[in-house]
């Protein structure tokens, strides 16, 4: 029964060995019982899960060597804060690093991952001095991690110029860093934030940018959680494909809460925004030109069913995405921030009468097809989104008609015309009058 337990890290106290305050274990340096923990946990399959039950204050990286090809595809190890437990740095450190030696893969080339399967529950991870460049895992040396409702703050928790794989946030508290929280500049794979987590007052959260690597931005979302009061971006990518922010609370921050054109050479693939609030701060609504959401040129891009007090997205010419959004000021958009669907119904030409389709800004390109049951009208079309056609001709059993922009025929052929069933030809003239040119019985 015992052996089934967690281990507590106080069984491994005897290994501290700077103790500045010998009664008070939060100055002791944790970093000798830590790694002796670690170690021992995961000396048999499966590992035995670590109880961390005072904050740690730890001045040298743990290392967590779990092979990617080991025991460790089998099981996970679960580092536990009980009683406010966590660990402290008060040094530009990582808190958990490996010292296997990473395999070259990719163009560029770029080290693999090369230790797997942790979980930290329930962990107070914290440093001194938001300054400090600290991060909590070191690069992007772990794949296969979960951080499960711990509090976060005053650190970052990964940089990389390689990629990150299957990082999962759920239902975690993260606030009051600087810089970028996660930051993979080389691509990324199933980096999630998910399920009630929230990021409040600090800079950038998310940045995971590809621009170059054969290593996408694949699969990643951020999903049912509140990122708020930041001073820089809320979330940032490229390259991307197959990328989802849905559900999720957006306020005050300073900076866009979406940016996706940092690299207008690469495109965005399978996009999806959805179900997202977007609350400006009062300084960004004063400005017509701020938009929550910048896309850079995507193909395949969907944008359905989000709010915004203020615009909501703004969108490049070369930007393939179907916007069915609210915003408040979407009136102040050009054609080149565009967003509604490329066809619609209705029974009036837009340009006669925009406030039946609610006003809104048209892509050029868009069209509205009749569906009044009228024949004369087929529907409109735009090439600028300002200016509407009508397309014809039109059968409509006595004529063809050809109408002009106001709906009028402007020339029109009678099949069977009269009491002689003759063919007849109209031209309507300046002064409005239809004037038969030819006949032919």
């Amino acid at each position: 029964m015992l052996s089934a337990q967690s281990v507590n890290i106080w069984e491994f106290a005897d290994y501290v060995v700077s103790k500045p305050t010998p009664s008070d274990s939060k100055t002791w340096d944790w970093s000798p019982a830590i790694q002796a923990a670690c170690d021992f946990c995961n000396s048999t399959f499966p590992a035995r899960p670590l109880a961390i039950s005072t904050l740690c204050r730890i001045a040298t990286p743990i290392v967590i060597n779990r092979p990617i090809d080991g025991d460790s595809v089998r099981d996970t190890f679960t580092i536990i804060g009980t009683d406010g437990g966590g660990f402290i740095v008060d040094s530009a450190i990582a808190m958990f690093t490996s010292t296997i030696a990473p395999v070259m893969s990719g163009s560029p080339l770029q080290p693999m991952s090369v230790a797997q399967t942790i979980r930290f529950k329930g962990l107070v991870l914290t440093s001194t001095d938001p300054s400090l460049n600290a991060f909590i895992l070191d690069g992007n040396k772990f794949l296969r991690v979960w951080l499960e409702s711990c509090d976060i703050s005053k650190i970052k928790f990964a940089f990389t110029t390689s990629y990150l794989q299957s990082i999962y946030f759920v239902g975690c508290n993260i606030r009051l860093w600087e810089g970028v929280f996660i930051q993979a500049t080389g691509g990324s794979y199933d980096v999630r934030v998910i399920a009630g987590t929230l990021a409040e007052h600090g800079e950038d959260f998310l940045y995971l940018i590809s621009s170059t690597s054969d290593k996408e931005v694949t699969g990643c979302s951020v999903n049912e959680s509140c990122i708020e009061g930041l001073s820089g971006v809320a979330i940032r990518y490229a390259h991307a494909r197959g990328m989802s922010v849905t559900y999720c609370y957006f306020e005050g921050n300073e900076q866009p809460d979406i940016i996706a054109n940092d690299f207008p050479g690469t495109v965005n693939k399978g996009i999806t925004h959805s179900g997202n609030l977007h609350a400006c701060t009062s300084a960004n609504k004063l400005n017509v030109n701020f938009y929550p959401v910048v896309w850079g040129p995507t193909s395949g891009g969907m944008s359905m069913g989000n709010t915004s007090d203020h615009n909501m997205n703004e969108v490049r010419s070369d930007t393939q995405v179907v916007c069915f959004d609210h915003a408040a000021g979407e009136m102040l958009s050009n054609d080149s921030r565009s967003r509604p669907g490329d066809i619609m119904y209705g029974t009036v030409s837009p340009q006669v009468n925009n406030t039946s389709y609610g006003s809104r800004v048209w892509k050029p390109g868009s069209i509205v097809l009749n569906n009044s049951g009228a024949k004369n009208i087929t529907g409109w079309w735009t090439p600028d989104g300002t200016l509407w056609y009508p397309f014809g001709p039109v059968d409509d059993g006595s004529f063809w008609r050809f109408p002009d922009s106001t709906g009028a025929d402007h020339f029109r052929v009678a099949t069977v015309d009269g009491a002689s069933l003759e063919t007849s030809m109209y031209v309507r003239y300046s002064n409005g009058v239809s004037q038969v040119i030819a006949r032919v019985t």
